[in-house]
Order: structure tokens, then C-alpha cells, then sequence
């Protein structure tokens, strides 16, 4: 896998997380802020061990067959689980010809299946620069949405957004969206620089980012975010920079480029890790690997938020039990 710089890395996972994040369902409140801080600190502890074989220059390919095998369910699982939330979320964004019912929908789905396998064949490389540019763009759409929202609305909107789920729903709930933790452990060892540095690089990114849209959010449809089946869609309906011009058609363009390249991620991790286990689908690893997502949208789409919270922890100690198994291997054969 090419090496990739820090920016680079930041923003592929960042878009995932900011796609994720934009299709968010059910109400939020300071309550999920609070607990998605947790989520991410939790997930930052699992990850140390991760971190510090990378430190050591042990990653992904300094294992076999079985822990890519089990990263490539979970990359395929996960992209599977987008796609799934893709087209549950359509229904919230005007699209054009969604109108057309079933068959719309599977039309714009097809076509973000197609952007996302050609992506998929112009390289790792070519997705991670473009990413830079596309996480620049929907950095300065965040940014803008928090500062309308702090100035256009009041505070007390906060205040008046209950969350339905306890403090430990709202865990699972952040560390379910938080799920791009397969993707962290493919791609943290091919970063350069530090790997302990690129780590709290990224955390800290995931961090501001939740916090800036969660507020953004509770700030402009607080009010309202009992009746709010997507919050932040609802917010970036409601959040106007001009009082003549909307804002739907820049959030559309942001929506979709970020689930084209949180898809396209997927698709190129899963076809890298199949073609290194099974080098007999070079040629059509990214088709493959698109089938399998689309399949795993189908049939894995209503995964418990608890079991998916727990699969974003312990895809992080693949690798290191990997590690220790084999050293005690080792040992023993001494």
C-alpha cells in the first residue's frame, strides 16, 4: 500500500466520520456530545497497542491470511452498513428523480456505486489527494453552518434538545458512527511521520468535528429535535447564510461527495486485502468487493448498535493479539 502524508490520511477517515455524522438519526443533545467525547477516548485507548507495533514497523502485512480475512469482513461489513445508511438517508436530501419511488432510488444508487468503482480503479493515491481537497470544502461547510448557527440562534436551543437514550446508548450510538476504527488500523501504518503523532492527530480532527456539528445542530434545531428524524440535515435546512439564497443545493454537492468517498474507501481497502489473500481476483477485486458491500447492505443493515460498538473496539486489537499470539508461538516452539 503507498505511503500516504498526514493530511491525506485526515481526510479520508474525517470524511467518513463527517458522513456518518450527517446521517445521523434520532434526537441529540449536550448528553451525546458528552458521550461521543467518551466514544472517542475509549477508542483511542484500544488503539495505543495498534499504535505502538506500528512504532515498531508492524502492521497489516506483517501478518497472514486469517487477521486480513477478518479485517476484510469487517471493511466489507462496514461499507456495507454506509451503503445501507445512504440510501436510508436519501429520503431526507432532495435528490433529483427520488421522486420516482423505488426505481429512483436504485438509479442513484447505482450511479454512486459506478463513481465509486471507477474511484476504486484510478488507485489509492489518486482518492487520497482528492480527498484533501474534498475535506477542505467540507471543512469550511462546517464551518460555516456552527458560525450562522451561533450567531442566527440562541443558546438556549440547546438547552430545550432531549436525547431519548441513556448515557451508555449514547456510547454505543457514538462508537457505532465512530466505526471507520478498520480503516485506521490498515492505514496508520503506511502514514508518514510518527504514528503516536498521526494518531492524536486524528482522534483530536474526530473530536472537533463531532463536537462542531453536534453543536451546529442543537443550535439551529434544538427546538424542534423531538420531531427531527435526521437532526443535522434538519439544521443545515434551517441554517441560511442569505436570506434569498439556500444552502440545499452546497450541502447536496457536500453530502454526496463525502458518501462517494467514504464508499470508495471501503472499496479500495477490501479490494487491496482481497487480492492479497485471494490473488486470483486482481483483475476484479473492486467489483468484488462492491458486490460483497452491496449484499452486506442487504443482509447486515439492522445489526445491533451494541454489537457494531463492540466490533469498533475490537477491530483495533486484531493486530495486537495477532502479535501475541505469535509470539507465544514462538516461545513454545522453542
Amino acid at each position: 500500500m503507498n505511503r500516504l502524508s498526514r493530511g491525506q490520511f485526515l481526510s479520508l477517515l474525517l470524511i467518513n466520520d463527517a458522513f456518518s455524522l450527517i446521517c445521523i438519526r434520532g434526537s441529540i443533545s449536550l448528553k451525546t456530545a458528552a458521550a461521543f467525547l467518551l466514544g472517542t477516548l475509549i477508542q483511542l485507548v484500544f488503539a495505543l497497542p495498534l499504535v505502538r507495533l506500528c512504532g515498531r514497523g508492524i502492521g497489516t502485512d506483517s501478518f497472514g491470511a486469517p487477521v486480513k480475512a477478518v479485517l476484510l469482513i469487517y471493511i466489507i461489513v462496514r461499507g456495507g452498513l454506509l451503503f445501507g445508511t445512504l440510501w436510508e438517508t436519501s429520503s431526507a436530501v432532495y435528490i433529483p428523480y427520488e421522486s420516482r419511488g423505488i426505481t429512483g432510488k436504485l438509479l442513484i444508487a447505482a450511479l454512486i456505486a459506478a463513481v465509486c468503482i471507477y474511484i476504486a480503479f484510478l488507485g489509492y493515491k489518486a482518492l487520497a489527494r482528492s480527498a484533501v481537497i474534498t475535506a477542505a470544502a467540507g471543512a469550511v461547510c462546517i464551518a460555516v453552518m456552527l458560525i450562522i448557527a451561533l450567531l442566527g440562534h440562541p443558546l438556549n436551543s440547546i438547552t430545550l434538545s432531549h436525547s431519548n437514550g441513556t448515557f451508555l446508548g449514547e456510547t454505543a450510538r457514538g462508537l457505532a458512527l465512530s466505526g471507520e476504527t478498520g480503516c485506521f488500523t490498515l492505514m496508520i501504518s503506511c502514514v508518514r511521520g510518527r504514528p503516536l503523532r498521526n494518531t492524536a492527530a486524528y482522534f483530536t480532527g474526530r473530536l472537533v468535528l463531532s463536537l462542531a456539528v453536534i453543536a451546529a445542530s442543537l443550535l439551529a434545531a434544538g427546538g424542534i429535535m423531538d420531531i427531527s428524524d435526521f437532526p443535522v440535515l434538519t439544521a443545515a435546512r434551517l441554517i441560511q447564510p442569505f436570506s434569498s439564497q439556500r444552502t440545499d443545493a452546497l450541502f447536496l454537492i457536500v453530502f454526496s461527495c463525502f458518501a462517494v468517498f467514504a464508499l470508495s474507501l471501503h472499496t479500495v481497502l477490501g479490494g487491496e486485502l482481497l487480492c492479497s489473500i485471494f490473488p486470483v481476483f486482481k483483475k476484479y477485486r473492486h467489483l468484488t468487493v462492491s458486490v460483497l458491500m452491496t449484499a452486506a447492505a442487504v443482509t447486515a443493515y439492522r445489526i445491533p448498535v451494541m454489537f457494531t460498538a463492540a466490533a469498533s473496539l475490537l477491530i483495533l486489537l486484531v493486530i495486537p493479539t495477532a502479535h501475541i499470539f505469535r509470539k507465544s508461538s514462538c516461545r513454545t516452539q522453542r
